[in-house]
């Protein structure tokens, strides 16, 4: 990766990663239901996708946006991510996910947990 000298770069970019931030107006809105993780010796990394049914019937995931970040920032946000959704399921009680997921990704105690916050 060549380096970009820090006062060629706009005002909003981080001369440390070479990353030109984007201004409110230019964060897109992304849609998933899909996921998948990665953990490294450095840093996690978050694939965050699109499963869509095609007119055969077969479903494919379709990749959105990746998500790299340190291990102590991907800590934090998912504890402040469950916390959040904690308080949501308490106010508005808890959603249903099909017994075959829970399943496969061995989810079914802490569904069962979540279940019971509202009651």
């Amino acid at each position: 990766m060549s380096e970009t000298p820090a006062e060629q770069l706009p005002p909003d970019a981080n001369p440390h990663f070479n990353v030109q931030l984007p201004t409110t107006d230019a964060v897109p809105e992304i849609y998933c239901n899909t996921a998948s993780f990665t953990v490294g010796l450095y840093d996690a990394l978050i694939r965050l996708g699109v499963e869509v049914v095609g007119d055969d019937g077969k479903s494919q995931s379709h990749p959105v946006i990746h998500i790299r970040m340190s291990h102590p920032h991907a800590w934090v946000f998912a504890k402040l991510l469950n916390r959040i959704l904690d308080e949501a399921i308490a106010d508005i009680g808890p959603f249903s996910i099909p017994d075959d997921v829970l399943q496969r990704l061995r989810l079914e105690d802490e569904y069962a947990a979540m279940r019971s916050l509202k009651q």
